[in-house]
């Protein structure tokens, strides 16, 4: 079965719906399985997922990696101090991404995952948040890549591990 036939497309605001996806517990786990397979001859020490959808593929991501999970925030809801980079999303609104300042340590190798990646631009502010702590990005991880300037320069410079590809 294709997996992109259970994504909602029929949806408002712009955006689909990938949580059709994640009730069907055997094509998520192949899902899991595919998105991982690149990975595993790669040091990774932290799976990083940005809020809200990316916590899931993270989560699951790392647990099949075994490996840690650190969420990226949105702004405003980590309750310690915390590093912040700002972004315009799809919907050409001005959005915080956070991750708490103690959690990722200099030289730690790390992925991030979001669901889908639109415009490019959370991610580059995911991977922005990472190298102001002096962490490495060794991939990007997602379901879906448009295709655009920003997120081919992303492809180019760290590589991403996709389903649409």
């Amino acid at each position: 079965m294709n997996i992109f036939n259970l994504i909602d497309t029929e949806t408002d605001g712009g955006r689909y719906d990938v949580t059709p996806l994640f009730s069907n517990y055997k094509i998520y786990q192949s899902v899991i399985k595919n998105l991982c397979q690149p990975l595993l001859s790669l040091e990774i020490e932290l799976v990083l997922g940005i809020d809200a959808l990316g916590f899931i593929l993270g989560t699951s991501i790392s647990h099949y990696l075994q490996c840690g999970f650190v969420p990226l925030r949105k702004g405003g809801k980590l309750p310690v101090s915390c590093l912040k980079q700002s972004f315009i999303d799809y919907s050409n609104q001005t959005k915080i991404l956070e991750v708490r300042k103690d959690i990722l340590k200099h030289g730690v190798k790390v992925i991030i995952v979001d669901e889908w990646v639109e415009t490019g631009s959370q991610m580059q502010a995911a991977v922005n948040l990472v190298e102001a702590c002096n962490a490495k990005v060794i991939r990007l991880v997602s379901l879906h890549v448009d295709k655009n300037e920003k997120t081919n320069k992303l492809e180019s410079d760290y590589g991403f591990i996709s389903l649409n590809k």
